[in-house]
């Protein structure tokens, strides 16, 4: 073997694993991007490795050192890269076709081995010197055999090129394929000096071949640099994507990236969404997951925009999801990305809330009827008996007509607190939200029991009212039950004594009053083992008070489900023997008021009294001329109770037995006053309100006042609603009738 430069040994063994490296690099560059393309990483990656076997050789040979001048055969030169770049071209392509089968990485390597012996063999015949060349044929067959053999093991390891380590062992191994050959092959030749003859064909000197060789290997060298930077943005890209990938997988969102037919990548979410491992889902047509009706939806969705569409599950079942859809870079080339939000638990929440509201719909509608129903003969009832009291009758005979209201009262009493349970237990009773004086509410509360409790001989106190707010925004009609309720126990369980009723402050957010009112009472009290169920359904403590007192036992649940929705508490102490002590405890927004709450009025005399004259009637007689009014009524009995608390009034009462006959009376007569029914058939109340309101007839101005059994908050709005003036609830009784009447015809303003 002849002497070498070690210097340009050095460069040649530098180029052979520079070109090793990138070209292992271009190789993997399709395992990497998944479904990738073999084009154009294939052919570059064979023109890189062809150059670098090139470029390897025959600076090895400018290497050479022989004592004779040494000049190439350009034709036979440049032979020598195409039959490199191409056989490794053949080689590269056969890998890829057999991957990942033993036979293939033995085929590719051997093609491989062959293209570089090729190589190099066509590169020394393009040798031109004076004098012969000699082989050692043992020598050539173990070139041919080491770089075979090494690249026999490089294309087996090349099956997988994901990770670093692996690539730079393919490398090397390439470069020992490389190198092996070449200089075991110099290791073959010998040259003998002697007389040359006149070569034919362009030659080239070793002035061209070394700018050839270096032009060759500065491409190499800017091939490498591009790919090492195409490297290192890929890894970090690649390494953004994974993150992004792990980050997508916490999400209850579906993300299922695509390149418009096929599913590239998808998160964990989309395996949970359509019941199918991930891997399953790379590789699927897209639209196939997608509901037939909807696969136009999806290729029409534009990015940002989210419409709610169905999937396929794996059993082939709908699932309603919510759509969006974006464009993203995946691994170096567009796709698409697909974010599916699962709709399902959502769309039962909604089925959910839409049964409940169905069943407190109906539950209202029941509780509606009911009242209904059940107050009409009530009104009949009490409506008669009031009415009979007015007349003469004997002593006997009114004993037995006040039995009988008061019974009736007490049953209207009763199913009262039943059906308020039962609205409050549903969650279909709605609360009002209006300006009131709780000062006046207290006083109201005072006012209306302190007969009562005179007539047992029991002192009611009144303490705390100057300390009350001005005004205050809340259902006064509901937290006036609930005061009358805890005051009415009070002195109907106090048989000596008294009650106290007190008002007083506590600390709240701003913007608010804490209000604290407690009833206190000197009677039996409760014993401690009943506190807990106190506030229960049906509960009244010892059966025994509770057949001594009676009650239907749903004053105080009522109490405390009132109290719970208005967002305050309710809280009791007892002791056998030394009376109870209730206190309830509320937050109530301040409200603006320009006064201040108007001079208790006047305590009426106790039940046990004489009657005094009511001066209702009175002031309708001195108005100076009779009204006219219409009642609007379908029930006979309820129209005979109206009209005969009306008989003595200078009142002339025309009749309408549905709502279609009161809107046509009302479009022929001037009325002073329309009393309405709620519940008709044909046309009912409210709407025959707002066809009145709405028409051009004499009584498009006229005041109507509603007469319902339902006189919840709700309701009531109802009535304002459709264009009412007043609501009186059923049972009427002739007091609140007859101040609803004069309330409306003294009224300054009417409503258009």
């Amino acid at each position: 073997m002849q002497d070498h430069d070690p210097r340009l040994v050095a460069l040649a063994a530098c180029i052979c694993a520079m070109a090793s490296f990138t070209t292992v690099n271009l190789l993997a560059r399709p395992q990497r991007t998944r479904h990738g393309s073999a084009w154009p990483w294939l052919p570059l990656a064979a023109g890189v490795f062809g150059c670098g076997v090139w470029s390897l050789h025959f600076i090895a040979m400018l290497a050479f050192m022989p004592a004779i001048p040494i000049a190439y055969d350009l034709g036979t030169t440049v032979l020598s890269i195409v039959v490199a770049s191409f056989g490794a071209a053949a080689a590269f392509l056969l890998r890829r076709l057999l991957a990942p089968a033993a036979a293939g990485a033995i085929a590719s390597g051997l093609v491989l081995g062959l293209a570089v012996s090729a190589m190099h063999y066509c590169g020394v015949a393009a040798m031109r010197l004076p004098g012969r060349l000699f082989f050692d044929r043992d020598l050539v067959a173990a070139s041919v055999i080491v770089c075979i053999a090494f690249s026999i093991i490089a294309m087996a390891r090349s099956a997988d090129l994901t990770t670093y380590w692996r690539r730079t062992e393919v490398s090397a191994w390439l470069g020992l394929a490389i190198c092996g050959m070449h200089f075991t092959a110099m290791a073959a030749l010998t040259i003998e000096p002697g007389p040359g003859g006149s070569p034919d064909g362009a030659i080239v000197g070793s002035g061209t071949l070394a700018v050839a060789v270096g032009s060759v290997t500065l491409a190499i060298l800017l091939v490498s640099l591009a790919a090492t930077v195409m490297e290192q943005h890929l890894a970090h890209r690649s390494e953004i994507e994974r993150q992004r990938m792990q980050l997508s997988d916490l999400s209850r969102e579906a993300l299922i990236i695509h390149d418009g037919t096929t599913i590239l990548q998808a998160n964990t979410a989309s395996g949970r969404l359509f019941g199918r491992p991930v891997a399953e889902l790379v590789g699927c047509d897209v639209l196939g997951l997608i509901a037939a009706a909807d696969r136009l939806t999806v290729a029409g969705c534009a990015s940002g925009r989210s419409e709610e569409i169905q999937v396929l599950g794996a059993d082939g079942r709908p699932i309603p999801v919510a759509l969006s859809r974006g464009a993203i870079n995946f691994e170096g080339r567009p796709a698409r990305v697909l974010g599916l939000y699962d709709l399902s638990d959502h769309k039962r929440h909604e089925a959910r809330v839409r049964a409940v509201e169905a069943d407190s719909r109906a539950k209202s509608a029941f509780l509606a009827t009911m009242s209904h129903e059940i107050r009409t003969p009530l009104n009949a009832v009490l409506g008669l008996a009031g009415s009979l009291l007015d007349d003469r009758l004997t002593a006997e005979q009114r004993r037995v007509v006040r039995a009988i209201r008061d019974s009736g009262g007490q049953l209207l009493r009763a199913l009262n607190d039943v059906l308020d349970y039962a609205r409050l237990d549903a969650g279909v009773l709605a609360l009002e939200r209006a300006s009131f004086s709780p000062a006046a509410l207290m006083q109201e509360v005072a006012a209306l029991y302190g007969p009562v409790a005179a007539g047992k001989g029991l002192a009611l106190e009144v303490h705390g009212v100057e300390a009350l707010p001005l005004g205050v925004f809340g259902d006064a009609e509901r937290i006036g039950q609930v005061l009358r309720s805890l005051v009415a126990n009070a002195v109907k369980f106090t048989s000596s004594g008294g009650v106290t009723f007190r008002a007083a402050g506590f600390e709240a957010a701003a913007g608010q009053a804490g209000i604290e009112w407690t009833v206190s009472d000197t009677g039996i009290g409760i014993a401690r083992e009943y506190h807990g169920g106190l506030f229960d359904a049906f509960v009244q403590g010892d059966t025994a008070v509770a057949r001594r007192f009676g009650g239907s036992g749903l004053g105080l649940a009522i109490c405390r489900l009132l109290v719970q929705r208005m967002g305050g508490t309710i809280t009791v102490e007892s002791v056998p023997g030394a009376g109870s002590t209730f206190r309830v405890r509320l937050s109530l927004e301040l409200a603006e008021v320009r006064a201040p709450p108007a001079a208790p009025p006047s305590v009426p005399l106790p039940e046990a009294s004489p009657v005094r004259e009511d001066p209702l009637p009175d002031r309708l007689h001195s108005l100076g001329r009779r009204l006219r009014l219409l009642l609007a009524e379908d029930n006979p009995t309820n129209r005979f109770v109206i009209t005969r608390m009306l008989k003595d009034l200078p009142v002339t009462v025309d009749v309408a037995e549905n709502g279609r006959e009161a809107v046509d009376l009302a479009l022929q007569t001037a009325y002073d006053l329309i009393c309405m029914d709620v519940n008709m058939p044909e046309t009912d109340g409210l709407e025959a309100t707002r066809l009145i309101r709405q028409g051009i007839g004499m009584s498009r101005m006229s005041p109507i006042v509603a007469m319902t059994a339902n006189v919840g908050a709700e309701d009531v709005q109802a009535c304002r609603d459709a264009g009412m003036n007043d609501v009186v609830a059923k049972p009427v009784d002739k007091r609140s009738l007859l101040a609803a009447v004069l309330q409306a015809v003294t009224a300054p303003a009417r409503v258009d």
